[in-house]
């Protein structure tokens, strides 16, 4: 009887053994099955990442550009508004200097005649 009970013993030992292999198998399968659920997860996190600074980049990139032509549009407008003035400048100093030129011939002309008819020949 004790024969029996020890090879009863050692079969349970051994089933039990099996048991413990079996769940420390199952348990490093979960593991590894984590592990790739966790590298997919951050795959999927970087690709979303890239995603949205690209996104991001394109969104400054177009405000970036609609700022320039803006103020380009806009220093147009400003040189052509100066270039504007400067021409009714310049044509208002031309209307003052043939005025003066005008008015000094007229002086010269009235002083020189009367200069003449007193002047003895």
């Amino acid at each position: 009887m004790s024969e029996t009970l020890l090879w009863i013993i050692l079969l349970l030992a051994v089933v039990t053994a099996i048991a413990a292999i079996a769940s420390l198998l199952r348990l490093w399968w979960g593991y590894q099955g984590a592990d790739q659920v966790i590298r997919e997860e951050l795959r999927a996190s970087r690709d979303e990442s890239r995603a949205a600074g690209k996104e991001l980049r394109e969104e400054v990139s177009s405000s970036l550009k609609s700022s320039t032509d803006m103020l380009s549009k806009t220093l147009e407008a400003v040189a052509k508004a100066q270039q504007t003035q400067l021409e009714g400048m310049t044509k208002q100093l031309k209307e003052i200097t043939d005025s003066n030129q005008n008015a000094l011939d007229r002086i010269r002309t009235t002083c020189v005649l009367p200069a003449r008819l007193h002047d003895p020949l």
